[in-house]
């Protein structure tokens, strides 16, 4: 159990002044407030941050203190075991001298945590200790814009399917950023004031991922690295000892961009870039610190056969597998032609292709790798990250054809841009047209769709279907199309969705069971989708919670039944009552006793329903005073 402490960072050390030796002992500290002997607890999937004292030390010292290892062992309520690599931190706050070890942790389970240390340095062995981990309920799968909340979704996973998934079931679609690459550098904000304002814009836009090159020492750029040293000839020399500051502002960074939703792809070197640095260390000091993020995934190195072999790149990526005791999902980028990547196809350390490739567009290269994952017995999701050449923010048509000939091909992609002065702004439309397609992707079950080209007979455009269920075809030119239905003679509700600017053009039923032909609105390219409709209107199914005490927070919990899940919100209600328009859930902290009206609805595409209750919330209870009667005495 964690002992008493004060709010913010508690120190879980015994003190015990036994003398000098046990004031050697380890100390620990946590992110949270604990009360008297209660256990500190943390939401699921939030970060949990341990600290221990060890010995003192001097970063540029010996013997060096980023030598000195330290494993922490969690151990959950479901007897599953995470040992996770602690790291030095200096001071603990930015310091590289100093006596701090940390180590970080995302829970998947709530319930009681319980962790070991272990060391072979004598002050950081041993320590061991408790904390509790609750739910979130009520919390909503996505954000106001749209993307993923990790601390809803849970870890970002390789499920051995043709897409990843979040922990909470969620399919994951990309539709990525590639540069600038050196975006953690100071100063680069792809044309924005701060890099916050940057990644803001960026979400907003639907970009749901964000490429990060942690070092090109000789590479691109020349201007990342984790190291100390001002230059990359000091880095070269400090190569096995990190600098604590930097990387304590890489974490405050990669914080801020999940908290918007966007997944980290983690690159760990450029290309043909220098390669003698400690790896094992380099590896160890990333998982440690970075390793508990719920939304990444990494990357070995980009272009790699530029400078290893394929062989090479099995064996680093076993020490970073070794590491990652989560599994997140592992990649490599290769040069050249895809043959390049074939070497990865059924390996179990890989998880997802990184693709570079130079035709376009890329539906037939995406196709023929949605296959061949399937063929190869260990099916990855294929991911495109610099398709085509580099392209040119005046090239809007052609990067929307790209991006929607790699999402027609049951691919994921990752926008590869020239990025100027102007930064992102230059690529405005080209990012509106890239979240667009992610976004209409996004709300089909793409993930049971595969690429179906020859179900289009006559025309020219790109098939992605689940048979008898759900088609899209991509007309890049607009024309006529011919598409066999044959699968199945269920009804179909037919549109077509405008990539430019998101409108529809409605088109009615259509019925399955043999051929049919569409003809575009225009010589513009559009997106046909033909859908079963399935839906079928909400019912409230739960019964309100009526009753409520002054002054003390009210929940009850909206279930309603209907397909495609209803979303929520109020009809009457009083001040301060507010519904979660995705969960149903509704908290409300009444002020005043009485009775309430609250009305809710829950409504879909197919209809919706009401549900009309009142709240009979009560009086705080008010105490009697207890008088206290002295008997008089007399003498």
């Amino acid at each position: 159990m964690i002992p008493d402490g004060k709010f913010g960072k508690i120190n879980l050390v015994w003190i015990v002044l036994v003398g000098v030796a046990l004031l050697l002992m380890a100390t620990v500290t946590a992110s949270m407030p604990a009360h008297g002997n209660e256990m500190a607890t943390f939401a699921k999937w939030s970060k949990v941050e341990l600290e221990f004292n060890g010995p003192s030390s001097l970063g540029m010292g010996e013997p060096n203190p980023f030598q000195i290892h330290m494993d922490v062992a969690f151990s959950g309520p479901g007897s599953q075991v995470y040992t996770i690599p602690a790291f030095y931190d200096g001071d603990g706050v930015g310091g590289l001298d100093g006596n701090v070890w940390k180590a970080r942790f995302s829970p998947d389970e709530a319930g009681t945590w319980t962790y070991l240390t272990s060391s072979g340095e004598g002050s950081l062995d041993g320590s061991s200790g408790s904390f509790q981990v609750t739910d979130n309920p009520g919390c909503n799968s996505l954000l106001s814009n749209g993307l993923p909340d990790f601390t809803c979704t849970g870890r970002l996973e390789y499920i051995g399917e043709h897409y990843l998934q979040f922990s909470n079931g969620d399919y994951w679609l990309k539709g990525g950023a590639n540069e600038p690459e050196d975006f953690l550098v100071p100063g680069v904000n792809a044309g924005f004031s701060s890099k916050q304002a940057a990644v803001d814009y960026l979400a907003n836009k639907g970009i749901n991922s964000i490429y990060l090159m942690l070092d090109n020492i000789d590479g691109d750029r020349k201007n990342i690295w984790p190291w100390v040293g001002e230059t990359q000839a000091e880095a070269k020399l400090n190569h096995e000892r990190f600098d604590v500051a930097k990387l304590a502002g890489w974490e405050d960074m990669f914080e801020m961009i999940q908290q918007r939703g966007l997944v980290l792809h983690i690159v760990f070197e450029d290309d043909s870039a220098w390669t003698g640095f400690n790896r094992e260390m380099y590896y160890r000091e990333v998982m440690a610190r970075f390793g508990h993020i719920n939304g990444l995934y990494w990357n070995l190195a980009e272009e790699y056969n530029e400078v290893y072999s394929a062989n090479q790149i099995k064996g680093y990526a076993q020490i970073l597998s070794d590491l990652d005791a989560y599994g997140h999902p592992l990649t490599v980028h290769q040069q050249g032609g895809l043959t390049n990547w074939e070497p990865f196809i059924d390996d179990s350390r890989f998880d997802l292709t990184s693709f570079q490739t130079d035709s376009e567009p890329q539906n037939s290269a995406a196709v023929e790798w949605f296959d061949n994952v399937e063929d190869s017995g260990r099916t990855i999701p294929v991911a495109f990250d610099e398709s085509t050449r580099r392209l040119e923010s005046s090239e809007r048509d052609k990067f929307r054809h790209v991006a929607w000939s790699i999402y027609a091909g049951g691919a994921n992609y990752e926008a590869y841009t020239r990025m100027g002065s102007a930064g992102y702004l230059e690529y405005e439309q080209i990012f509106a047209d890239i979240g667009r397609a992610k976004n209409f992707l996004g709300g089909l079950q793409f993930w049971n769709m595969r690429p179906e080209n020859d179900l289009l007979t006559s025309g020219v455009g790109y098939v992605f279907a689940e048979l008898g269920e759900t088609y899209l075809v991509y007309l890049p030119g607009g024309g006529s199309i011919s598409l066999d239905l044959r699968a199945g003679d269920n009804k179909f509700e037919a549109s077509w969705f405008n990539p430019r600017d998101g409108s529809i053009v409605e088109i009615g039923q259509v019925l399955g069971g043999g051929e049919e032909g569409f003809e575009a609105p225009d010589a513009n390219d559009w997106a046909l989708l033909l859908v079963v409709d399935h839906s079928t209107p909400p019912v409230i199914i739960s019964n309100p919670e009526t009753e409520a005490m002054q002054s003390e927070i009210y929940h009850y919990q909206v279930q309603a039944s209907g397909e495609p899940a209803p979303f929520f919100s109020l009809l009457e209600s009083p001040p301060g009552l507010a519904i979660n328009s995705g969960s149903g859930l509704i908290e409300w902290l009444p002020s005043n006793s009485g009775k309430f009206q609250v009305g809710v609805k829950a409504e879909n595409v197919a209809g919706y329903d009401t549900q009309l209750y009142t709240i009979d919330v009560s009086p705080i209870p008010v105490q009697e005073d207890i008088g206290y009667f002295f008997p008089l005495i007399s003498r």
